[in-house]
């Protein structure tokens, strides 16, 4: 039976309170390569956030990565299997409209990170603080974005990004929205490599806002126990917090 496991990276796989994935976590995802299933990365980093990951992470042999919340897919060989940038036109609006209200954004591109206008000292400190590693400032010139993050609460701004985009492929955090094209999703993306691959199931792991949907869409669908409670209410499990080396515990149970 043709199993594929895909993981969401921060707060599932990796704890941002220390900056490590646990060796547990690592032995637990080399088990399921040794039993031959497929083990995907699905996240919404960016490729180059993924390079300030600890070494093991980051050189372990995912099958593929979705990176981008679905926009941006690789293979095992870091070769693009799908790309699906946000709308030039899309992006212009958004570029102007945040210049205008003097809004902060973040874009990414297969290989950059950029803040769209410049950022205070303390979101770029927050930024270090989760990635150890910020954006570089750069104005937006018609580059090919794969994801958005708006930096805004006000209800006016929501509303026009989210009219803007037909509201579709966004998620709302409590002080930002991130955007990504053609209503994408980290679901979306599993579904174009199942279609491919031909699992015989999907089990999904995350924590976030983003994962809902890929949890959701999963054969089975497993929520951290360190996720937010609107997301253990979409999950078929709820396994412990990334600090009780869970996902070790889950794989090893099911041996």
């Amino acid at each position: 039976m043709k199993k594929a496991y895909f993981f969401d990276m921060d707060g599932t796989l990796y704890n941002r309170k220390n900056h490590t994935v646990s060796l547990k976590t690592c032995l637990a995802l080399q088990k399921l390569k040794d039993q031959g299933h497929f083990v995907g990365l699905c996240t919404s980093r960016c490729f180059q956030e993924l390079q300030h990951l600890p070494s093991y992470i980051r050189n372990f042999s995912f099958d593929t990565m979705i990176l981008d919340g679905g926009s941006f897919i690789l293979d095992s060989n870091q070769n693009v299997l799908y790309k699906n940038p946000i709308d030039l036109k899309l992006m212009e609006k958004v570029n102007e409209y945040c210049l205008k209200h003097h809004i902060l954004y973040r874009y990414s591109t297969s290989d950059q990170n950029y803040w769209g206008n410049i950022p205070n000292l303390q979101l770029h400190q927050v930024w270090m603080n989760l990635y150890l590693c910020t954006p570089v400032y750069k104005r937006y010139e018609k580059e090919e974005v794969l994801n958005l993050l708006i930096m805004t609460r006000e209800l006016e701004h929501l509303n026009y990004f989210k009219d803007l985009f037909d509201h579709k492929g966004i998620v709302q955090y409590p002080d930002c929205i991130e955007i990504r094209s053609d209503g994408l999703d980290k679901a979306k993306a599993i579904q174009r490599i199942k279609e491919k691959e031909n699992f015989d199931s999907v089990i999904c792991f995350g924590d976030g806002e983003n994962d809902i949907q890929m949890l959701k869409m999963a054969d089975t669908g497993i929520a951290m126990g360190n996720a937010l409670d609107i997301v253990k209410e979409q999950a078929d499990l709820v396994i412990g917090s990334i600090e009780m080396d869970s996902i070790y515990q889950y794989v090893f149970k099911e041996d």
